[in-house]
């Protein structure tokens, strides 16, 4: 289902190679040229009239130059490919990796550990206990703020 402002280029293959022409639209420098002469606001309202997509001018190289642009940009495309692929598995060791070392830190197997020091269940009840008392104190501070003094007058 196509809709109405859809437009079917058709281009002697002895002439211009499909790869080519295909790479060709979708480069960064002809979209610019389509995009300005785009009418309208909204994406379901522009238009690009079919006389003004005929007014575009563009050189075309020899075929066999077509094909040789075709197939090096096919090459470097792989390249690209191959680049994302080794970064996408760089992350996933990268992430598996931060996974080793944070499960070494919880088990203490990260450094060496010092035997006098305390285990952390007793730093950790010091942390609530004085975390207690910093509430308690600051429960202590508003009932005091709370009070107004008395003035007697005599």
């Amino acid at each position: 289902m196509l809709c109405d402002k859809a437009y079917r280029l058709r281009f002697p293959q002895f002439l211009i190679s499909p790869g080519y022409i295909e790479a060709f639209l979708n480069s960064s420098d002809f979209k610019r040229k389509v995009e300005d002469l785009k009418t309208g606001i909204s994406d379901s309202g522009v238009n690009i009239t079919q006389p003004k997509l005929l007014g575009l001018y563009f050189s075309i190289p020899p075929i066999k130059e077509q094909l040789e642009i075709e197939r090096l940009l096919a090459e470097c495309l792989s390249i690209v490919e191959n680049n994302i692929t080794d970064i996408n598995n760089a992350l996933e060791k990268s992430k598996a990796l931060r996974q080793s070392i944070l499960k070494r830190a919880f088990e203490g197997k990260l450094v060496p550990q010092d035997p006098n020091d305390e285990p952390a269940s007793v730093i950790l009840e010091r942390i609530k206990a004085e975390r207690k008392k910093l509430e308690k104190a600051k429960k202590q501070s508003k009932t005091n703020r709370r009070r107004k003094p008395v003035n007697h007058v005599n």
